[in-house]
């Protein structure tokens, strides 16, 4: 009682629509509000750079929501909530130390461009510790069919499908089907949910 119903989640969304802020906003959440004592959090991306592009934006957000730093503090690669020394770390697949985690989330941002499944084993290994963890995965679609992003879109579909059954993965893709015509306006809305919004 009390867990959670999805203990992953596949978020696939276009360019230019609010992914990064949704990243963020998604991290902080369980770093505040998750009522997870100690909680980790770890923000994973496939480059230093790309990692830093969603954590400057996490450390933007908190200094809009805690103004004086009370409870809230930002450092190079880290951020820190003192009610419950609860932390967030960023991290990249070219670190050279990849161990040591006890996330209670976990979030992999363009996973489509992931060239091997390393990063998102090792957050999922070390979950195995908490009781009520998360992983979750958020990207633009890709290309190569060979990655894992693609292996893992595959299994998602076939759980939208109901070819497999999987209650514990939530299931988001926003995408324009085979059969539609990309330059039918009225189609937009399916792969830019934030059409008119943020573009």
């Amino acid at each position: 009682m009390g867990t959670r119903r999805y203990t992953s989640s596949y978020i696939e969304v276009s360019r230019k629509q609010g992914k990064t802020a949704l990243a963020a906003a998604l991290c902080l959440y369980y770093l505040i509000a998750d009522g997870e004592d100690g909680a980790e959090v770890l923000l994973a991306a496939n480059s230093k750079e790309q990692a830093k592009i969603a954590f400057d934006m996490c450390s933007n957000f908190c200094k809009g929501l805690d103004t004086k730093g009370k409870y809230l503090i930002p450092y190079r690669a880290d951020i820190t909530f003192k009610m419950t020394q609860s932390k967030l770390k960023v991290l990249a697949a070219d670190d050279s130390k990849l161990d040591g985690f006890n996330a209670s989330f976990g979030l992999l941002d363009e996973y489509h461009a992931a060239k091997n499944s390393k990063v998102r084993d090792v957050i999922k290994s070390s979950m195995g510790m908490r009781e009520n963890p998360h992983l979750c995965t958020i990207t633009t679609a890709g290309f190569d069919k060979t990655l894992p992003c693609y292996q893992l879109r595959t299994v998602a579909i076939e759980v939208l499908n109901e070819l497999k059954t999987d209650d514990s993965i939530f299931v988001a893709i926003y995408s324009l089907d085979t059969e539609d015509d990309w330059k039918d306006a009225s189609n937009w809305i399916k792969c830019a949910p934030n059409l008119d919004v943020t573009p």
